[in-house]
């Protein structure tokens, strides 16, 4: 009896994977995750991220990252969470860096620094994030992390309303009507 087409798809991929292509093995970490031609199992796809991740792919190193700061077939550890987002946002990831941002903004894995939440921020803003956008412009409206500069905190919530952030928008409008004359 022959094999289907996904039977063989998933078996070239895993070979592929197995013999070391890193884009491979990154496919076949999704596939493990979106329970594509595979059942979902996220300790097989923590083990082909990682090995995508150590080959120096910024995606697997983020998407690893993901995993282990959720506890999803790895073991919950913050620390190598952000090990991996580091080694994502050192490659220009932006999700890699904003979440880093966040990390240092919330200080639950390691003490809060809002200075270095706002650099990474504003690296994932100019990476063109809508959500780093409406943060670092938070935060310079503010002075959080950053001096206060509110013509750069507006220009970064004007750049994340344009790609749709609705509480940038709100803060845009209220800013808007704060200014206007009764």
């Amino acid at each position: 009896m022959s094999r289907s087409s996904d039977e063989q798809d998933i078996v070239a991929l895993i070979a592929a994977a197995g013999a070391g292509d890193a884009m491979s093995q990154l496919t076949l970490a999704f596939a493990y995750v979106k329970a594509e031609k595979v059942e979902r199992n996220f300790g097989e796809a923590a083990k082909w991220y990682l090995r995508a991740a150590e080959q120096g792919l910024p995606l697997a190193q983020h998407n690893l990252a993901c995993l282990y700061l959720n506890g999803q077939g790895v073991e919950k550890d913050g620390l190598q969470a952000m090990h991996w987002f580091q080694q994502a946002a050192a490659q220009g990831d932006a999700d890699a860096q904003f979440n880093l941002a966040l990390i240092y903004e919330r200080g639950e894995i390691v003490a809060a620094d809002l200075t270095a939440a706002a650099s990474w921020y504003l690296q994932a803003a100019e990476k063109g994030s809508g959500r780093a956008q409406y943060d670092i412009g938070c935060m310079l409206m503010q002075g959080a992390g950053v001096e206060r500069n509110e013509d750069r905190g507006r220009f970064w919530l004007e750049q994340a309303a344009k790609q749709g952030v609705i509480r940038a928008q709100e803060q845009l409008l209220q800013l808007d009507q704060a200014t206007e004359c009764s």
